[in-house]
C-alpha cells in the first residue's frame, strides 16, 4: 500500500512539473519533454481537429501551452500583445474616416515598438542576451518572453497590411492568437504573415504521404544540423575561444571564425527546418527561411537566401517604402551634373543602410550590433556600385571568366560575412578586435599540427557541413529524393539511427537556441 501511494504521488508530481513552467528548463524542440509534447497534441489533433473551427482550438491551446512552458508568466505579454493589435487593425480596417484610420496605425506601431523596447532594449533583457549569445548561457535564465522580435514583426506586418488594405482585418481573436502563438514559429520564427497563415486554418486538415515524408525529412535534418553539427562545434571549439580570444592562438581564432558562421547556420536553420516539418506534419505549408546561403555569389544574393522572412520583411515595410519616398525628392537621373553619381544607386545606397541599422537593431541595442548591421548595409551599397561600374567589362565574356568570377564572389562573400559574423557574436567592439588582432598578429602555421591534433573530432564535423551545404544542386537533389520517398520500414530504421546519433552528442553538451535571445 506504501509503495502504491509513493507510485501515485510521483505520477502526480510528474504531471504537474509537466504542466507547470519550469523556469530552469524552459520548453524548446530540443527538449525531451518536447516529444512527449508533440505526440500527445498530434493524437488529439488526429481524433478531433477534421474541422477547421476544431484544429484551430486544439493548435490554440496546445500553442498557449507551449508558450507557458517556454516563457512562464510572460505569456500575458504575447496575448496582450495579440489583443492590441487585433484591436488596431479592426479600427483601422472598419473606420472610414482617414484621421481615425491614420491615429489608429500609427498608436498601433508606437505600442508595438515600446513593448520591443521595453523588454529588449531593457538593462536586465542586455544582460541576459549577453550571455546567450556569448554561448554561457545553456539552460535557464530566460527572463524576457521568448521570440518577442519575431511576434512584434508578425504584429506590425498584419496592422501595416490592413492599412494597405491588402488584408482584410480577421474578425475572430481566437484566430488571430493562433496566428500568433502558433507554436512551431513562435520562438525562432519564420516570420510568417498573416496573409498566408490565417487562410490555411480554413482548410480541413488532411495528411498525405508527401506531408509524411517531407515533414520526417525537415524535422530530422533539422535536428541533426542544430544538435549534433551546430551544438558541438560551438561548446567544443567556437564558445570556448571566443569567451577568451587572447588565450588562443591566431589559428584557433580563425578556426572559430569560419566555425561560427557554420555554428549560426546550423543552430538558426536547423531549428526552422524543425519548425516547418511539425507545421508541415499539422497540415500548414511555412516558407523557406534559408537556401544555403553560403553559395552566395554577392552580399545581396546572401540575403536572399539568410533569413529569408525577415529579408522579406524589411525589404516590403522599411527598405522600399523609403527608397519611393526618396525617389520623389531625387528625380532627376544624375546628382550635380556627375556622371556617375546615379540617383537610384544613391536612393538604393540610404535605403540599404538605414534598412540594415535597424535590422542590426532589432536583434539588439549593443554597438556590435549596430557596426554588423552597417556592414551589411554598406557592402549592399558597394556592390550596386561595383555593379554599375563593371557592367561594360563583364558584359560577353566566356564561360571560364564567368565560372572564375563567380568562385571570386563565393569566397569574397563568405569572407566577409564570416567577418561581420564575429562583430555579431562578440559583445564589445574591444573583443571583435581581440578576434582579427590574434588572427593577424599570432598566426604561425608551425603551430598547424598541434591545432589539427587536438581540434581533428571538431575539424572534421566542420569539414562534414561545409561539404554538405556545398553539395551541388543535383547531387543534393538525389540525396533527398532517395530519403524522401523512403518505405516505413526503412524511415524507421533511419530515425532509429539518426536519434542514436542525436542522443550520443546530446550527451556531449547541449547549447540553448541562438535566435531565442531575438
Amino acid at each position: 500500500m506504501t509503495h502504491f501511494k509513493e507510485g501515485i504521488s510521483g505520477f502526480s508530481e510528474w504531471i504537474t512539473a509537466s504542466v507547470l513552467y519550469d523556469p530552469g528548463h524552459p520548453l524548446f524542440f530540443t527538449g525531451g519533454f518536447f516529444i512527449a509534447f508533440f505526440v500527445l497534441f498530434f493524437i488529439v489533433y488526429l481524433l478531433f481537429g477534421k474541422s477547421p473551427r476544431n484544429r484551430t482550438v486544439i493548435i490554440l491551446l496546445f500553442s498557449l501551452w507551449f508558450y507557458y512552458k517556454c516563457s512562464g508568466l510572460f505569456i500575458g505579454v504575447i496575448v496582450t500583445a495579440a489583443a492590441m493589435n487585433y484591436v488596431v487593425a479592426n479600427i483601422i480596417g472598419r473606420t472610414e474616416n482617414s484621421r481615425r484610420r491614420t491615429l489608429a496605425f500609427i498608436t498601433g506601431i508606437f505600442l508595438n515598438l515600446l513593448l520591443l523596447a521595453s523588454f529588449k532594449y531593457s538593462p536586465a533583457f542586455r544582460a541576459i542576451a549577453g550571455e546567450l549569445g556569448s554561448g554561457r548561457l545553456m539552460v535557464g535564465m530566460l527572463v524576457f518572453p521568448a521570440g518577442i522580435s519575431f511576434f512584434t514583426f508578425a504584429n506590425l506586418s498584419y496592422i501595416i497590411d490592413v492599412r494597405k488594405r491588402v488584408l482584410v482585418p480577421e474578425v475572430s481573436f481566437f484566430r488571430y492568437l493562433t496566428y500568433i502563438t502558433f507554436f512551431p514559429i513562435v520562438q525562432m520564427g519564420p516570420i510568417e504573415r498573416a496573409k498566408s497563415f490565417l487562410p490555411q486554418l480554413n482548410k480541413p486538415f488532411r495528411l498525405s504521404g508527401e506531408d509524411v515524408s517531407e515533414g520526417f525529412y525537415l524535422i530530422l535534418s533539422g535536428a541533426f544540423k542544430k544538435m549534433v553539427m551546430g551544438d558541438y562545434i560551438n561548446l567544443h571549439l567556437v564558445s570556448q575561444v571566443f569567451s577568451t580570444p587572447e588565450r588562443f592562438t591566431g589559428i584557433e581564432n580563425l578556426a572559430a571564425m569560419a566555425g561560427y558562421s557554420l555554428v549560426i547556420y546550423c543552430d538558426f536553420s536547423g531549428y526552422t527546418d524543425i519548425a516547418r516539418g511539425i507545421a508541415r506534419w499539422m497540415g500548414f505549408s511555412i516558407q523557406l527561411n534559408f537556401n544555403f546561403p553560403y553559395r552566395s555569389e554577392d552580399i545581396g544574393e546572401f540575403w536572399r537566401r539568410w533569413h529569408i522572412s525577415l529579408s522579406n520583411w524589411l525589404r516590403d515595410y522599411i527598405f522600399m517604402p523609403l527608397a519611393f519616398r526618396l525617389s520623389r525628392l531625387f528625380k532627376q537621373e544624375y546628382l550635380f551634373s556627375l556622371s556617375f553619381l546615379r540617383a537610384d544607386i544613391l536612393i538604393f545606397s540610404i535605403s540599404a543602410l538605414v534598412t540594415f541599422a535597424i535590422c542590426g537593431l532589432w536583434h539588439g541595442i549593443g554597438t556590435n550590433f549596430l557596426i554588423w548591421g552597417l556592414m551589411h548595409g554598406t557592402a549592399l551599397a558597394v556592390h550596386r556600385v561595383w555593379n554599375y561600374s563593371t557592367r561594360g567589362f563583364r558584359k560577353g565574356r566566356g564561360p571560364l571568366f564567368r565560372k572564375v568570377h563567380r568562385l571570386t564572389g563565393i569566397i569574397t562573400t563568405f569572407l566577409f560575412v564570416s567577418i561581420a559574423w564575429v562583430f555579431f557574436r562578440m559583445r564589445t567592439p574591444e573583443e571583435s578586435l581581440m578576434v582579427f588582432n590574434q588572427i593577424t598578429g599570432n598566426l604561425y602555421l608551425r603551430g598547424l599540427p598541434a591545432f589539427i591534433s587536438a581540434y581533428y573530432p571538431v575539424l572534421l564535423m566542420m569539414a562534414t557541413g561545409y561539404a554538405l551545404h556545398f553539395m551541388p544542386d543535383r547531387k543534393y537533389a538525389y540525396l533527398r529524393a532517395s530519403l524522401v520517398p523512403l518505405g516505413w520500414p526503412w524511415k524507421a530504421l533511419f530515425a532509429i539511427g539518426m536519434i542514436s546519433l542525436i542522443v550520443y552528442f546530446k550527451t556531449l553538451g547541449s547549447a540553448m537556441p541562438i535566435y531565442i535571445q531575438f
